[in-house]
């Protein structure tokens, strides 16, 4: 059966009696094209295809086919007749998708009507879309008259239409019902359009077609994307766009050649890549996780709350510096061969630095002495089946043959090596033959050449030489065999599974939590026993990088501290310094971070959540960021180490890398009011929202019965009440999970469903807590769509000059701006679910109150002494001020104040001479009030020009 002529039949398949009804392959109109898709069909032609077909198989009323016929009382039309008529798929019903229908206990109350007849009312039911409400429904008992719903669905709609601007009404369909007869009308307009008989309820009836065509659910849809086109044909200005192109909004600050020099110089031991720089630096600077005492600061609360209940069944490792669950465990070597043990821990938690650390340092000498341990990097394998097996076991004969520093190519080592084989080839036939027989000679060369050349045997026999025969349990780690995608992952766990199987030894595999999850039931995870799973947490951020940093200082002090060194300025000059002044600097960056009441410490500890080696990846680019100028250094430098940056260059770096401007996509740090201009409903609020849904519910038991992770079907549903629509929700979601802003309970950030469990991650948290800082919102303010061309023109005005971009009264002025800005917007956001809804906490999703509190706060007290910013914020070219002469000028004209500040500074404009009459020197006295119009503004130099109205 073709495609179309399937869809045909979903409904036309079997009457109430039980008996089919023929599917139609083919018709006339909306035929099947022959490749199973339909092409465009006539609807009224279709549709009276589909009622002759009734016709012919049930002649009589079908309304029982659509609608239960029992319905005597108000609330069986509600539920009976209504509802069902709401939900049912088009042609029998409007197909209104369950989220968009509010009932008696959402609807707001209002007071309708006028005079004795005045009264509270509400509808049975509301139907809202992108936000807007599109479509009001009054229900009446089948013995009641229809009239009087109809009446007061009216009144009521007039009422919400109030509301809302003039000549702006959402709310203009509405529909009164008794089962008994159906009106469908105009909000402002007293008769009804199509009045639907009890007997018309069926898909034969023109009258309840005509109804389906008016109040489908695809009508409603465009009703309101009509309503919000005033939104849509909105021009959109960002006032990093408004500087120049691509070349100009992406502008790196400079290159901070000292810090860069330093950190590619000392790399290895904040980010070590190779098994020696890992060696060293668990040797000299391993930092024990707790699990007992490592949450402690309200930022590794937030951390520990985020953590998936789905990983708390391995056993914790309580103190990695005296890992004693996992030395208990390998106790007995020999009993664990062929075992599987697991090492569980979120990215960047240090698995591979504590396997080198219980390796190299941990480890009893009596474990130690009955182990053999080698390990392989899978990052660098080849993905395929043919080729991986023999390359992991030359990984590891290479590895164990540099270990044992003994050299297995010579003839002497070669025949030690494969003795077992070689003496059972001399047992056999070539006994027979003496050992100086050329047959004999020949026959162990070839034995021997190919015993050697088998990836399999001679790691076989390297196992076997070097563990057993000296009473050693050989282990095996596999570092990295959970990277890349699934059938990479997959295809290493085959190789863990090989080695498991093939080889007398002990497989040990560092693996990440959502791995793990997504394949504990995979082989070889499955085989893994439950007292072999252990987890590991990440130290303490504070506490590693001070290791490093002292490390690395001590590294200098120890090397040549004197030594000369140089770096060019970013204005060409050549300066010298000595290596002790890069210890100077290490200093200061850490006094820096955890100054200012942590609050770069918990940005970063935030932003990279638990993954240290993302901390210290931030930290390094911090290191080198451009924004610590040249000053900064000769500072940091003149008081070895001691000066401290300010706040604002920490913000600076962190919320801007090493870019002049805040980009969304550049560092760390997202935008959480960021508008996409090409949504239906464009909103300033859906990532904000996002993260105050799950703050708000973070305390709260999810459906898994742990706390803070909920369904995404659930935040969808909320979030649509705000107009949001799915698609552009899911879409920011999947931005805030893949900035660690949002954890999914299965810890993917690739793949997100409606019935997934999401919690408010690290970075979440301090993204919230950043939207009351000042350098946050002048920011964000750089690169996000404003309809207020003025206000995108006043910011990229201020961020234009470099001289000004960052100083402070620049940046209050922004972040003022732009949130007085976002307070509009949400109040028209308040004010739609206001005319509607009665109260609920989606207010909360868009509170503004705190960062509101802050920029107000910091604009009066920057306009108590900047009369200028004032006039900037509240006056544009064209407004009709009140202002004082303030002084005359027989050439120039008069000087008019038109703001003064509390502390007395004042905003001075200039109306010319030519404006005025040639007497205006005896007309006008200073202090006298005079009304002006302002022609031209220039705030930011502390300019206008005025007329005389």
């Amino acid at each position: 059966m073709s495609a179309c002529a399937a869809g045909r039949g979903r409904f036309l398949a079997k009457t109430p009696h039980g008996e089919g009804v023929p599917r139609v392959a083919r018709q006339r109109n909306g035929r099947c094209n022959g490749k199973g898709s339909r092409e465009k069909h006539s609807y009224p032609q279709y549709l009276s295809e589909i009622i002759n077909l009734l016709k012919t198989h049930r002649p009589e009323s079908v309304n029982d086919l659509l609608f239960d016929a029992n319905i005597t009382s108000e609330s069986d039309v509600e539920q009976k007749f209504i509802y069902k008529l709401l939900t049912s798929d088009h042609p029998t019903g409007l197909g209104i998708p369950e989220q968009h229908i509010k009932t008696q206990t959402d609807i707001r109350r209002i007071n309708i009507d006028k005079g004795s007849k005045r009264k509270l009312y509400y509808s049975d039911y509301l139907i809202t879309v992108r936000g807007i409400p599109v479509l009001l429904i009054e229900a009446k008992s089948p013995d009641a008259k229809v009239e009087k719903g109809f009446r007061e669905a009216r009144l009521y709609a007039a009422e919400v239409n109030a509301q809302f601007p003039t000549d702006r009404n959402p709310l203009r369909k509405i529909i009164a019902t008794n089962f008994e007869e159906t009106w469908f009308g105009k909000w402002d307009n007293e008769t009804p359009i199509e009045v639907v008989k009890r007997s018309s309820l069926h898909v034969n009836s023109a009258r309840f077609n005509a109804f389906i065509r008016e109040c489908n659910y695809r009508e409603l849809l465009d009703s309101a994307d009509s309503f919000l086109q005033i939104r849509q044909n909105k021009k959109y200005w960002k006032p990093k766009r408004l500087l120049g192109g691509s070349s100009v909004q992406g502008k790196e600050i400079g290159y901070n050649y000292f810090g860069g020099q330093l950190s590619l110089e000392y790399r290895h031991l904040f980010n070590p890549k190779s098994k020696e720089e890992r060696a060293h630096i668990v040797s000299n600077a391993y930092i024990q996780s707790e699990s007992r005492s490592r949450y402690i600061d309200s930022i590794d609360r937030v951390i520990r709350a985020a953590t998936p209940p789905s990983f708390n069944d391995p056993r914790t490792i309580q103190t990695t510096e005296d890992p004693e669950e996992l030395i208990d465990t390998l106790r007995q070597p020999k009993e664990l061969t062929g075992e599987l043990i697991l090492l569980i821990g979120h990215v960047g938690s240090g698995k591979s630095t504590f396997v080198d650390y219980l390796r190299e340092v941990a480890l009893p000498k009596d474990i130690k002495s009955s182990t053999l341990w080698a390990d392989v990097d899978l990052n660098d394998a080849p993905i395929n089946s043919n080729d991986i097996y023999p390359w992991v076991c030359n990984k590891l004969s290479d590895q164990l043959t540099a270990t044992a520093q003994t050299d297995f190519e010579s003839l002497e080592n070669l025949k030690t090596l494969f003795h077992p084989e070689l003496s059972k080839l001399k047992r056999g036939e070539l006994a027979v033959l003496g050992t100086e027989h050329p047959d004999y000679k020949r026959e162990v060369y070839n034995t021997l050449k190919e015993l050697r050349e088998d990836p399999k045997q001679r790691l076989n026999a390297l196992f076997r030489h070097l563990g057993a025969e000296r009473q050693r349990t050989p282990v095996v780690v596999l570092d990295n065999a959970d990277r890349g995608v699934r059938d990479e992952q997959l295809l290493m766990f085959q190789v863990a599974k090989w080695i498991q199987s093939e080889f007398k030894c002990i497989v040990f595999l560092p693996i990440r939590e959502q791995t793990y999850d997504s394949h504990k039931d995979d082989p070889p995870l499955d085989t893994a026993i439950k007292d072999l799973l252990f987890r590991i947490e990440a130290p303490s951020f504070q506490s590693v990088l001070s290791r490093r940093i002292d490390l690395a200082i001590d590294e200098m002090e120890s090397d040549n501290p004197n030594e000369e060194l140089s770096y060019d300025t970013s204005q060409g000059y050549t300066i010298k310094y000595k290596r002790k002044d890069q210890g100077s600097y290490l200093k200061a960056l850490k006094h820096s971070l955890f100054n200012y009441d942590n609050f770069l410490r918990n940005m970063i500890v935030g932003l990279a959540g638990r993954n240290i080696r993302r901390a210290m990846e931030i930290f390094l680019e911090f290191c080198r960021s451009g924004h610590i100028s040249d000053d900064d250094i000769f500072q940091i430098r003149a008081t070895n180490g001691e000066y401290k940056l300010s706040k604002q260059t920490l913000s600076n770096v962190v919320f801007r890398i090493d870019k002049r401007y805040y980009g969304d996509n550049n560092g760390y740090v997202k935008n959480l009011f960021k508008l996409n201009k090409t949504d239906d409903n464009p909103s300033h609020f859906i990532r904000y929202a996002i993260l105050q849904w799950l703050k708000l519910r973070e305390d709260k038991q999810g459906p898994s019965g742990a706390e803070g992770f909920h369904k995404v079907r659930n935040l969808n549903l909320d979030l649509e009440h705000l107009g949001f629509d799915g698609q552009s929700v899911q879409r920011e979601l999947h931005e805030l999970v893949e900035s660690n802003c949002v954890v999914t309970e299965h810890l993917r950030t690739d793949i997100i469903n409606k019935d997934d469990l999401i919690h408010i991650g690290p970075a979440g948290d301090v993204h919230l807590g950043i939207c009351k800082n000042i350098q946050y919102l002048s920011a964000i303010a750089e690169d996000t769509f404003l309809d207020d061309r003025r206000l995108a023109e006043s910011i990229s005005k201020r961020i234009a000059d470099a001289s000004t971009h960052y100083n402070e009264r620049s940046e209050i002025r922004n972040a003022y701006g732009f949130v007085r800005y976002l307070s509009n917007s949400a109040d028209e956001l308040h004010a739609r679910l206001e005319s509607v809804l009665r109260e609920t906490k989606l207010d909360r999703l868009y509170d503004l109150s705190q960062p509101r509190s802050v920029a107000y706060g910091r604009y009066k007290e920057l306009t108590t002494i900047d009369p200028w910013a004032y006039v900037n914020a509240e006056m544009s070219a064209g407004d009709q001020v009140a202002g004082v002469v303030d002084g005359k000028h027989r050439k120039h004209g008069l000087f008019i104040t038109i703001h003064q500040s509390e502390n007395g500074e004042k905003a001075t404009g200039l109306l010319h001479s030519s404006k005025l009459s040639p007497n205006f020197m005896d007309e006008w006295q200073e202090g006298d009030e005079i009304e002006v119009t302002i022609k031209r503004l220039k705030a930011n130099q502390g300019k206008a020009t005025l007329s005389k109205i």
